[in-house]
Parts: C-alpha cells; sequence; structure tokens
C-alpha cells in the first residue's frame, strides 16, 4: 500500500531510485548527497514515502510569508505512481496543518502537474527547470 517509511539505511531498491534522482539533478557528489538525505531522514527531518517501485522524499519548508509546507526533494520512479502518490502526499499535509507543497522539476513534468491538478502554479524557472507550488489553503 501506500506508507511513509522512516527506515534507515534505505532498502537497496529504494536507494537506487534515489541514487538515480540525485544524479539527474545534478548537484554536485551524489553518494554525499545520498549520506545527508539518509542523516536526515534518520533524524526525522525527511519523510520517505514509497508507491510501488516509486519513491519520493519530502522535507518542511516555509515560503517567504514563514508559511509551513512540504517540499518534495526527491521524486522518482513511475509518473503514474508518482502522481498517486503525490495526491496522498498532499492530503497527509493538509491534514497535518501545512499551507502548501512544492516541487522542482523538468517544464514537461511541470506541465502535467497542472493537468492533474489545477492548485498546482508556477512560482519560477530555474537553470534546471521549474519550482512549482500548491497551496493546500483556500485564500
Amino acid at each position: 500500500g501506500d506508507a511513509m517509511l522512516a527506515r534507515t539505511p534505505l532498502p537497496p531498491s529504494l536507494r537506487d531510485l534515489a541514487r538515480a534522482a540525485l544524479g539527474r539533478s545534478g548537484h554536485g557528489d551524489v553518494e554525499q548527497k545520498l549520506m545527508e538525505l539518509e542523516a536526515d531522514i534518520a533524524a526525522g527531518r525527511s519523510q520517505v514515502w514509497a508507491f510501488g517501485r516509486s519513491l519520493i522524499i519530502t522535507n518542511s519548508t516555509e515560503d517567504e510569508r514563514g508559511r509551513v509546507g512540504l517540499f518534495y526533494h526527491v521524486v522518482a520512479g513511475d509518473l503514474g505512481e508518482v502522481l498517486r502518490g503525490e495526491e496522498v502526499i498532499s492530503q497527509y499535509a493538509a491534514d497535518s496543518g501545512a499551507d502548501f507543497v512544492r516541487g522542482h522539476g523538468r517544464k514537461g513534468w511541470a506541465r502535467t502537474m497542472m493537468r492533474q491538478d489545477s492548485r498546482w502554479q508556477k512560482l519560477r524557472e530555474t537553470e534546471a527547470g521549474v519550482i512549482m507550488q500548491k497551496d493546500l489553503r483556500h485564500g
């Protein structure tokens, strides 16, 4: 089922997914990033969600107005599973009192998310893609 996993080290299959996703994001030393990620998970700063063969790792964030949200730090796997998983996480975030969820992805990903759920908005473009945000509170 759809479960939040809080265990480290990550099981090998999820570790490989995370490693591949970190490699694609092009931010420095992948093994170093993986170690930092697992330390964050172990300390409870990041949450791991597994959906079938897909993975989403989230951490808490704040926006410019001091509102609290969840940031999709690592997203990897099958798009269909990720989209279903994202809805589960959004609901969890809303139920936990978060104001928004936010993620960073390629432009094609941004279009897919906006088609899936009209609450997704493009915040800004970056060299690597687009930062998107979905507000969970109305108003």
